[in-house]
């Protein structure tokens, strides 16, 4: 058994090529931790806020109340802006909950999905191998969800970012479609799951995989078609007065590394301070980027998305973003032990010699 089994990649590297990505990775440490002093901008699961707003909707939908309804009737008395279709949620994340006998029974099943991510994930690196990173993996990927966070059930974004997990696990097992059905169903839950979707279409297209590619393509569909309904139902509860409202929601707000490490810190990481999540993002992306395998690949496209994106969208107030893709940093931090390794090694090693 070959436990200290290395990304193959930092396997490749010369030398200097290796000692080039020594002083990149602390550079990354260095500039991260620069701008991760002082508290972050703000804080998940407190009472207040988005939280308390979806508790609320959860509880008049128990009482039978109309979704749209009750959220319009919530968004305006807690003076959120309603003028723009995104700032309403769609429906299933807060029926399915409202649906389930208790809050108990709906964590349970929030956590079901974790641990059936967890899994999947450390069979498919045990079969491939890569028993460092699996056993490094199975107690730092529990730490790496947010499902644990205060007010995690209300978040639609934990259960996109776990079925993305577990979905990324469906796929390191082979099970393509599996995979890519519950890549839909993150979508169904939050739209910021697209990016996702749309990378395992694109990698289902290069890879000529007609059955998971049906999959993608029905379930796309199938989302436009419920996305445009939500539409028209909130649309038609948008008031002249909500469009006259002044608008301050840009989403576009350049918040760059310092946003990044705070929406990255979920999970074990929001009990930590800022400076931990500096430390711990660089060496996610150096684990990611090393490897070479297709689950490998897959979750360094989907992470490179989702950081790149975040650099440029994204309010203050709208850290819990990083819910969907934190899963996956975990990932990376599993193989960021072997990853040095090997790095260590390259850069040690002597040139050989030519006969």
């Amino acid at each position: 058994m070959q436990l200290m089994r290395s990304p193959a990649l930092y396997r490749r590297l010369t030398p200097r090529q290796a000692l080039g990505v020594m002083v990149l990775l602390a550079s990354a440490l260095a500039y991260c931790l620069a701008v991760s002093g002082g508290e972050p901008w703000t804080r998940a699961g407190e009472r207040g806020g988005d939280v308390a707003l979806y508790e609320q909707v959860e509880q008049r939908l128990r009482g039978g109340e109309a979704y749209h309804d009750a959220l319009a009737s919530e968004l305006r008395s807690r003076g959120y802006q309603t003028r723009s279709v995104f700032n309403w949620r769609t429906p299933l994340h807060l029926r399915l909950i409202a649906r389930l006998p208790s809050h108990s029974s709906a964590w349970l099943l929030l956590l079901l999905v974790t641990f059936a991510a967890i899994a999947m994930l450390f069979v498919g690196m045990w079969a491939d191998g890569q028993y460092l990173p699996a056993i490094i993996w199975a107690p730092l990927g529990f730490a790496s969800f947010a499902s644990l966070m205060p007010g995690a059930l209300m978040y639609s974004e934990v259960w996109a970012g776990a079925l993305i997990a577990a979905s990324a696990g469906a796929y390191s097992l082979g099970l393509w479609r599996t995979g890519a059905a519950a890549g839909v169903l993150a979508l169904f839950f939050r739209e910021l799951a697209l990016p996702y979707v749309l990378i395992s279409l694109l990698l289902a297209w290069r890879r000529s995989r007609r059955s998971e590619l049906g999959v993608l393509v029905v379930g796309l569909a199938g989302y436009s078609i419920y996305f445009a309904l939500h539409a028209l139902a909130a649309t038609s509860r948008i008031t002249p007065a909500d469009l006259e409202a002044s608008w301050t929601q840009a989403w576009i707000r350049f918040g760059g590394v310092r946003f990044l490490l705070t929406a990255s810190r979920v999970g074990m990481l929001l009990a930590c301070p800022l400076w931990a999540t500096a430390l711990y993002l660089p060496f996610a992306l150096l684990g990611l980027a090393g490897g070479s395998s297709p689950i490998g690949r897959r979750l360094l496209l989907t992470v490179g998305a989702y950081l790149t994106a975040l650099c440029v969208l994204g309010r203050p107030v709208q850290f819990y973003w990083g819910a969907v893709y934190a899963p996956l940093l975990g990932f990376g931090a599993a193989w960021s032990a072997p990853a040095c390794y090997d790095l260590v090694r390259a850069m040690l090693a002597r040139p050989s010699k030519r006969a």
